[in-house]
């Protein structure tokens, strides 16, 4: 006999039907020589995943987010830092890189349909 166990946390439901989605199949296959439909999986880009770690590893090292930008951009930081696109951007990836890393990985991994209305 084969059983399943779903973690009773915000996606029960969602593991619950894949479960009994992949129940259903294993016990009666289709007869179809035609793969079924792919899932929606959410686009990431791989250039931003990479730049987000590397600001944070940079940040980590001790430096500054003035630094990074001098780093990753090439440019250094004019005067006009505080209202600068530069910062935003840096600031941008290091906020995401922390998501990330708190938990946030858990998201590539999930359909685009479960994730579009969470931030």
């Amino acid at each position: 006999m084969l059983g399943f166990y779903v973690h009773p946390d915000g996606y029960g439901q969602e593991r619950t039907e894949a479960a009994l989605r992949f129940w259903r199949l294993a016990a009666d296959p289709p007869v179809s020589r035609r793969p079924p439909a792919p899932l929606a999986w959410p686009r990431h880009d791989p250039l931003r995943l990479g730049l987000m770690l590397w600001a944070l590893d940079l940040q980590r090292a001790g430096m500054s987010r003035r630094e990074i930008a001098r780093i990753m951009l090439g440019v250094e930081p004019g005067a006009d830092w505080a209202e600068s696109d530069a910062r935003s951007w840096v600031r941008r990836l290091l906020r995401d890189a922390e998501k990330l890393i708190a938990g946030g990985y858990r998201d590539l991994l999930r359909p685009l349909k479960r994730r579009q209305g969470r931030s």
